[in-house]
């Protein structure tokens, strides 16, 4: 029989990354903590899979979980293997301590111990049957598990417990089948009551069961499920910015954020001074967005209104008082704003440059300034490989010297998120060209795997491959590299904004050159990194191994199966130079090999390519002499790589690499042919290593462009 289970943990105000993590929101979902809270009921024998109801709310007051369970611990049965019958029983047939040791261990009466020969010689066994306990009693051990694992970002002690928790656990309700069911937590008993609306619903609730928990939750103005909270939010922003003929901008990580910030939806209207209308959008919206949680208006033109919207938690009759707190908060960061602005202004942004050298960018790697050095010098190696006119470079490079500049200006120290942004904005006030301005903007960009906003300008676009491939290479030359889940310099997201920029613009670049630049960089500037020749050689493999990482996780997104890219990639791992790949050409070849699966055509060469590398193993001379050709078949393999040689170079050449796959497939035949009649491993030396030479041929040809052994056929998956 199943039981409804509601628990809950009652706490101070939690923040809103918390909420998430507890209901599982923006995480995978074989990896959301509602999967792993599923998993330890499940291994603790409780059967909640397939489960009826399985829910995890959360608001800024309580966690919650309600589920519906079996009454009863699963039962297992099974046997054990003891020692054997000799060893069991003595002469007379009497137990040993041995057999009483083990029936002992598995709480059994020896008198219950069979004897069975299965094969290997006579043992005792021993049957039991585990599980089978009271439900109640499982979860009174498991739950508190459930809190005190909850992977958080930030944990805290409160009074003069041990216990850790994002904020001070203030009361504990647990209900099973109606009943109380009293789970201990550091001191707390969970019992059946809860509370509601911290000022509009603060009494005591008695609970029975989940629908009449969530329905007396709602009576005392909480709204737990959060889909219908954040619908709530919206519809009350755009209510209240409509009441005044004005449009909402709803950022929604700013909704997300607010929904998990209150338990009730209450909208409110404030205003600010039209005066500050003068600053810059990205200003006002970030002073809304970032620090208060506001919700900016638009009037018809889709021009910033003096005006914001706000959703607060508290008691709609207090909502005077309430927006009164809020102008004058956003007023004073507004007076800030504006002061900063005006202040910034004062200063050119080449004349800011120079303070760069007081900001530490890496204790192993210098300053600001001397990452913006770096990026002066790798802008100059990009140009080199890129046929733009000199305007591109003159611009590229003086955006390079100025695109940190904004961090030292008072705007972006107290708005941290509009780096880059500031420094167009000053930039173009300057009368700086558009694109160098755009370029100092852009640089960041894109700023995770998942955004779609790119450079637009041909300058920010070789700033911000410059800029992130730097970071990169500079920290992976001295030793500090993302290890596991930590990352704490980003260097994964930097590497796939490398290959996302590379990809996106079709930039065939040398890439070891672009590293060299950096390395060389770094040496100039004294930075101490392993400059002897195996240090050099492998830190170039873990450059070219981090990019080559990031470049797969795209692939695997796009839907390019995983022995595809591995093939394409094992040709690459067997250069002198690590790096020596160009990243359009690999994403080329293994989407064409991707398109082509399942087809004849990449049959024909897999089987060709996996036949000829059987017998040409160790094989490293390519040579055919024509005068050891001596059965048609080969004669006639021989000729066709003549004719086929020629074509499949200018293939590759022009990087078609579907017309070089149709060439190799069309091989498939004379292949064939040369196997069914041909004997290779002929006993004289000449004719054996003449014929593994031709089959050498076509493994050298393919293995330019893939290692074909490496995927998997369609019959064998």
């Amino acid at each position: 029989m199943s039981i409804d289970l509601v628990f809950e943990i009652g706490t101070e105000e939690l923040p809103s990354k918390v909420v998430d993590i507890w209901t599982g929101r923006n995480a995978a979902d074989t990896d959301s903590y509602p999967e792993r809270v599923k998993k330890k009921l499940w291994d603790a024998g409780l059967t909640v899979n397939p489960i009826k109801v399985f829910r995890m709310y959360g608001t800024a007051r309580r966690l919650v979980l309600i589920a519906e369970v079996m009454d009863e611990q699963r039962k297992t049965s099974g046997e054990a293997r003891g020692p054997s019958v000799a060893v069991a029983f003595d002469e007379a047939g009497s137990p040993t301590k041995a057999a009483e040791g083990f029936a002992r261990s598995r709480g059994i009466d020896v008198e219950s111990l069979e004897r069975m020969d299965k094969g290997d010689g006579e043992y005792v066994y021993a049957s039991f049957t585990t599980g089978g306990r009271p439900t109640r009693e499982v979860l009174a051990e498991v739950l508190p598990a459930i809190v005190t694992d909850m992977p958080l970002p930030k944990t805290m002690r409160w009074g003069s417990g041990d216990l850790r928790f994002s904020r001070p656990i203030q009361w504990l309700t647990c209900v099973l089948g109606g009943e109380t069911l009293p789970v201990q937590l550091e001191g707390l008993s969970a019992d059946n009551i809860t509370y509601g609306h911290r000022f509009r619903g603060p009494d005591a609730i008695t609970i029975t069961g989940p629908d009449q928990y969530v329905s007396a939750l709602a009576d005392a103005h909480v709204i737990l499920d959060q889909d219908a909270r954040r619908e709530a939010c919206q519809k009350e922003i755009e209510r209240v910015a409509s009441s005044r003929g004005l449009k909402a901008a709803i950022n929604n990580k700013v909704l997300n954020e607010v929904t998990n910030l209150v338990e009730s939806v209450n909208g409110a209207f404030g205003e600010f001074n039209e005066d500050f209308l003068a600053l810059p959008r990205e200003v006002l919206v970030t002073s809304m967005e970032s620090h208060q949680r506001y919700f900016p208006v638009e009037n018809a033109s889709g021009g910033i209104a003096p005006g914001f919207v706000v959703i607060h938690n508290g008691d709609p009759a207090a909502e005077d008082i309430i927006v009164k707190g809020h102008q004058k908060v956003i007023s004073a960061r507004l007076s800030d704003a504006h002061f900063f602005y005006h202040e910034d202004k004062k200063t050119q942004l080449k004349d800011r440059v120079e303070r760069l050298g007081g900001v530490t960018f890496h204790r192993k790697l210098g300053t600001l300034l001397d990452k913006v050095q770096r990026l002066d010098w790798l802008i100059e190696e990009l140009a080199d490989q890129l046929p733009y006119e000199d305007h591109v470079r003159e611009n590229a490079l003086l955006a390079a010297r100025l695109c940190k500049a904004d961090l030292v200006t008072g705007m972006v120290v107290e708005f941290p998120v509009l780096q880059g942004t500031m420094g167009r904005d000053y930039a173009l006030a300057e009368g700086l060209p558009g694109p160098v301005a755009d370029a100092i903007y852009e640089h960041y960009l894109p700023k995770s795997r998942q955004e779609d906003l790119f450079p637009t300008t041909t300058e920010g676009t070789m700033l911000a491959l410059c800029d992130k491939l730097d970071s990169v290479v500079a920290f992976l030359a001295v030793g500090i590299s993302p290890s596991g889940s930590e990352d704490p310099y980003a260097l994964r997201r930097q590497a796939t904004g490398v290959v996302r920029l590379i990809i996106k613009n079709e930039f065939h670049v040398d890439l070891p050159k672009l590293v060299d630049s950096v390395l060389s960089g770094l040496h100039r500037q004294d930075v101490r990194w392993e400059e002897d020749s195996e240090g050099h050689v492998a830190r170039r493999a873990e450059i070219a191994g981090l990019i080559l990482d990031q470049m797969k996780r795209g692939l695997l997104s796009d839907g390019v199966r995983h022995d595809v890219i591995d093939a394409v990639i094992a040709p690459v791992l067997k250069q002198d130079d690590p790096l020596a790949f160009d990243i359009v050409d690999l994403v080329s070849i293994a989407k064409t090999v991707a398109d082509l699966l399942g087809g004849a055509e990449l049959d024909n060469v897999i089987s060709s390519y996996v036949r000829c590398r059987n017998l040409a193993k160790g094989v490293e001379v390519t040579t055919v002499h024509e005068e050891y050709l001596e059965d048609q078949e080969e004669k006639d393999l021989a000729q066709a790589f003549k004719q086929f040689d020629p074509a499949y170079d200018e293939a590759i050449e022009a990087k078609d690499y579907k017309t070089a796959l149709g060439l190799l497939s069309g091989l498939r035949d004379v292949v064939d042919g040369f196997f069914d009649a041909v004997l290779v491993m002929a006993t004289q030396d000449e004719l054996r290593q003449n014929r593994q030479a031709l089959l050498a041929h076509y493994v050298g040809c393919a293995s330019q462009i893939v290692d074909f052994g490496k995927i998997v056929s369609e019959s064998d998956r």
